[in-house]
C-alpha cells in the first residue's frame, strides 16, 4: 500500500465522466492521511490568433462547468476535515504544456491521478493524451483510474 501522509497529490481532470472517479479517488487518498489536494483542469479549446481575454473567458466557462459537473466531489473536498488543503485550478492554454508546465510541476507532488484511459490492442490500460504526458513529465507515481471498470483504479 502506497504512503501518503502529508503528501500533495494533484488530479489531473477533464470534462468526460472519468473526471469524477478520478477526483474521487484522489480526495480518498488525500483524506487518509491529511494529504494536500490540486484538482488541475486545461481548457484548450482556442483558435491561435486567441487573445488574454478570449483565455480568461475560456478558462471561466470551464471553470464553471467543472462546478457544475463535480458539484458532489468538490463539495466534499471543500468541506473534507481529512485534508490539509484543496484547490481547485483551472488554466487556459494548450493541454499537455499547460497541465505539466503550469499546474502540476510547481504544485510539487508527490502522487498524480490521472484518467482518460482506452483499451490498447494488446488488453492493457493505457494512458493517453494529458494522462501520457503526466506519466512521461511527472516526479513522482502516477495512478491511472480506470472509470470504465465501476470505479475500481487500474
Amino acid at each position: 500500500m502506497m504512503d501518503t501522509e502529508g503528501q500533495r497529490i494533484f488530479a489531473a481532470l477533464d470534462e468526460t465522466p472519468a473526471s469524477e472517479a478520478v477526483a474521487r479517488t484522489a480526495l480518498a487518498l488525500a483524506e487518509r492521511d491529511k494529504g494536500r489536494l490540486l484538482f488541475g483542469h486545461v481548457a484548450d479549446a482556442l483558435p491561435r490568433e486567441a487573445t488574454m481575454g478570449d483565455l480568461e473567458a475560456l478558462r471561466r466557462s470551464a471553470k464553471e462547468r467543472l462546478e457544475r459537473n463535480l458539484a458532489n466531489v468538490l463539495k466534499d473536498a471543500r468541506e473534507s476535515k481529512g485534508i490539509a488543503s484543496f484547490e481547485l485550478a483551472v488554466e487556459a492554454g494548450p493541454a499537455v504544456r499547460t497541465v505539466v508546465e503550469s499546474l502540476m510541476l510547481p504544485f510539487e507532488p508527490d502522487l498524480v491521478v490521472c484518467g482518460r484511459c482506452r483499451t490498447a490492442r494488446l488488453r492493457c490500460r493505457v494512458a493517453t493524451g494529458v494522462g501520457a504526458a503526466l506519466l512521461r513529465a511527472a516526479p513522482c507515481n502516477v495512478l491511472v483510474v480506470d472509470a470504465s471498470r465501476s470505479g475500481r483504479r487500474a
